[in-house]
């Protein structure tokens, strides 16, 4: 079994950049392309899940599960394949997607940054699981051991060529990692929240899980910054330059290099510098990726040419594009409103485009005669957000 390495606090050093005028540029960068993604109010409903669905995927994805949206859809109404290994990775999105909700709607506890989070996060996400994937296989030794949901682990692991800190160290270093940052305002926070995605990996808390529990508390803390985030995610950037992520990682796991030239601390502060930096251009790319997503003009466009597809390839009626339209601007309408909006057609005919919409999955409503907003359909992720998902997955 790996011991681990016993190291002082003191050694543990930095847990932030001491020199970071460019990060803070960044951070600035940030924090107002953040703030500028308004979509209208009444569209959050609907943007909301098909973030946190974004997020669960490529989190997921990060750790080498490949879920498709289709069947993450079918998980969401409780329609779970035959096939074993299938239906484990449907469980284990649904349990992602449900952890990010308590989040986004302040169930969890207040402080993201904090061993209480770290606990909370992890032990509702894999007590969620499915047991089959609460099983870890020791890649060296064929030992097999249960991951115990939000317990911090009581064994030395390596990852790669990281050997984590003593299970021993745990707490007091976690103590200490957060007490620091927890002093930080203002920009030195958001680049806290960069810095903790490497330090508290570096530690690895738990025997498994440690970077979707880690992921979730960067959602958590940029949420407590104002940051948005509940219409973007880290996690789609990190996916698709998984090789820079790793690297970035790397170098930051790095000792320090050089007596006077690279801090003061036991790891290399250029290494820290270098993934915070790395962290925020991936932020600021995909907020600039999902503000111009959700810019209500080209969703509506894209709306448009989504309808004149369906038409042509399966006969959607294009009196569905004047309901879709009108719903995409007011967030919702009464039934009895459908004849009005389909101007000159009939009662019999507004209904039939009303009931097309419902069935496939476009519009959706509390109750079978209750108003209809806007839904997103796995079938229609392509044409309405191109790029959300990689094509081959839709």
């Amino acid at each position: 079994m790996v011991i681990g390495v016993i190291m002082p606090i003191s050694q543990f050093t930095p847990v932030m950049p001491s020199h970071h005028g460019m990060l803070s540029e960044k951070s600035f960068d940030l924090t107002k392309k953040a703030g500028s993604i308004l979509p209208h109010k009444h569209l959050l409903s609907t943007l909301a899940p098909l973030v946190q669905g974004m997020n669960c995927y490529y989190s997921n994805l990060i750790e080498g599960h490949d879920t498709l949206p289709f069947d993450v859809e079918k998980a969401l109404n409780n329609e779970l394949s035959a096939d074993m290994s299938v239906r484990d990775l449907q469980n284990e999105a649904v349990a992602h997607i449900q952890v990010q909700s308590m989040i986004d709607c302040g169930q969890a506890p207040k402080q993201a940054m904090s061993i209480e989070f770290l606990q909370w996060c992890h032990r509702e996400f894999y007590q969620k699981m499915p047991s089959s994937m609460r099983i870890v296989v020791h890649p060296d030794t064929g030992e097999s051991f249960e991951v115990l949901p939000g317990k911090l682990r009581e064994r030395g692991v390596k990852v790669g060529n990281h050997i984590a800190p003593d299970f021993r160290m745990l707490k007091p270093m976690l103590d200490g990692l957060f007490e620091m940052y927890d002093k930080l305002h203002g920009f030195d926070a958001l680049i806290a929240i960069a810095a903790a995605n490497h330090r508290v990996a570096w530690i690895h808390p738990f025997v498994d899980g440690n970077g979707r529990t880690v992921r979730l508390m960067a959602h958590a803390a940029l949420a407590e910054l104002g940051m948005n985030v509940g219409l973007w995610s880290p996690a789609r950037g990190l996916a698709r330059t998984q090789k820079e992520y790793r690297q970035a990682l790397a170098i930051a796991d790095q000792v320090r290099q050089g007596s006077s030239t690279d801090g003061r601390g036991a790891l290399s502060e250029k290494g820290l510098v270098s993934f915070c930096s790395y962290y925020l251009d991936t932020c600021i790319d995909q907020v600039e990726f999902m503000g111009d997503l959700f810019d209500l003009g080209a969703l509506s466009k894209r709306i448009e040419r989504y309808c004149y597809d369906e038409n042509k390839q399966s006969n959607l009626s294009l009196d569905a594009l004047p309901i879709l339209r009108e719903v995409l601007y007011r967030g919702q309408i009464e039934r009895g409103e459908v004849g009005h909006i389909i101007h000159g057609k009939s009662d019999v005919t507004a209904r039939r485009a009303l009931k097309s919409l419902l069935d496939r999955g476009l519009l959706k409503s509390d109750s079978p005669r209750g108003a209809v907003r806007l839904s997103i359909p796995a079938h229609a992720l392509n044409t309405l957000f191109p790029a959300l998902y990689p094509d081959a997955k839709i």
